[in-house]
Parts: C-alpha cells; structure tokens; sequence
C-alpha cells in the first residue's frame, strides 16, 4: 500500500516499522464509522495468530511494538500513531 510523505515522517517519528504499519492497514480493526482508521492491537494480534494466515514472526514483531492506529484514504496510508487508552471515546 503507498504511503503519503506524511505518513513516512510520523512513522519515523514515532519508532513504527514499516512492516507493522502495512499489517495495521491491511489486517487491522476498522476503528471509525467511515472505516479509515485501523487499529493493530493485542487482540487483533491474537486473532491472527490463531488464524495462522499472517507470519508469526511478523506478529511477534508486532507484539513488541505495541498498539499502532493507521488512517487509510484513497488506498493510501495518510499518518500512523500510537493510540491513547481513550480512543474509541474519541472516534
């Protein structure tokens, strides 16, 4: 999936490798009603791990970055970050 100038500068910013932040896009929980925003948790992480269709060391990877939240429009990667605990509040 590209990613906007945008989204490579946050996600530097921000520690997130690029690998997790594709699975966050592809893989990951539609979090507003619209559906642009992906969160990749540890209960998404989990379901796929049970699911067995996604590399196990990618979802270890995973579990070791923490939470990550990725806003998708036009099928492209806009900006990543590192949700709160208030962020379904928010959406």
């Amino acid at each position: 999936m590209h990613r906007t100038r945008h989204a490579l500068e946050r996600r530097t910013q921000r520690g997130i490798p690029a690998c997790i932040l594709e699975l966050a896009a592809t893989e990951g929980r539609p979090l507003s009603h619209n559906g642009d925003r992906y969160l990749l948790g540890r209960e998404e992480i989990a379901d796929l791990l049970a699911e067995g269709r996604v590399d196990q060391g990618l979802l270890r990877r995973a579990e070791r970055c923490g939470p990550v939240v990725c806003v998708v429009c036009c099928g492209r990667i806009v900006t990543a970050f590192r949700p709160s605990r208030r962020i379904d509040r928010r959406l």
